[in-house]
């Protein structure tokens, strides 16, 4: 699947090109990105990528069965085994069993030329970096809303067992209803999970807590994180 367009806005790249000429982005050094036009599980067609990170792409697709908007996230590495797939099966399982009015739902997954993906509802709205980017530092009467609706979709994940390990201004969307969600649940891992010593350390420089560095996450660990978020959004 190599690149012929520009996986942003679909403008043709010409050999050599490392910045797209229309949106002026640089242009991922990869062949496993998805063109626009690509139609994936004979349902989803890619419209253009909206997000590239180290553990995979993120694109705004259609769902031409239902003929809505969708987010198709493609795990960056391949499937390897078994054993490999029915973890990146059980964790979109846990993350679609989850039922909360401020969380991204899980619509569908699947894999394809060895690629898993994962398709989680459409969000018409901004990221709060979004926000804070083009307004700068927010009203603490606004943002004492948006905190208290984030901790409060926390409090439930870890009712449920569960550390989400990635809050930040990035991972929250503002909806155009004026809704708060949480997305990115891609390093949300369970507490017998951890317990076993089988959480990664990864996480956001400023919005990461020490413990989770080592590997060691608790509950706590995204109470820090919702108040890096609160005072970046107030400060900078």
């Amino acid at each position: 699947m190599s690149i012929r367009h520009c996986p942003y806005c679909g403008e043709p790249i010409k050999p050599g090109d490392q910045v797209c000429s229309k949106t002026g982005k640089l242009l991922p050094f990869v062949t496993d990105v998805l063109s626009p036009g690509t139609t994936l599980h004979s349902r989803y067609e890619i419209q253009k990528l909206i997000h590239s990170g180290g553990m995979g792409y993120v694109y705004l697709a259609i769902d031409k069965r239902l003929q809505r908007q969708c987010v198709v996230k493609q795990v960056k590495e391949q499937v390897k085994s078994d054993a490999h797939l029915k973890k990146l099966e059980a964790e979109a399982l846990q993350m679609a069993k989850l039922s909360h009015p401020n969380v991204a739902m899980v619509l569908d997954h699947f894999v394809e030329d060895n690629y898993y993906y994962l398709v989680v509802e459409y969000i018409e709205g901004k990221t709060l970096s979004q926000i804070y980017e083009e307004r700068g530092v927010l009203e603490e009467s606004e943002v004492v809303k948006w905190a208290r609706d984030i901790c409060d979709v926390v409090s439930y994940l870890h009712r449920k067992g569960a550390i989400h390990r990635d809050i930040s201004p990035d991972n929250v969307m503002f909806t155009e209803e004026g809704h708060i969600k949480l997305v990115d649940f891609g390093t949300m891992r369970g507490l017998r999970e951890i317990a076993a010593g089988k959480a990664s350390k990864e996480g956001k420089f400023g919005f990461t807590p020490p413990e989770q560095w080592q590997g060691k996450p608790v509950p706590k660990s995204d109470i820090f994180a919702i108040g890096a978020t609160i005072y970046y959004l107030l400060t900078g």
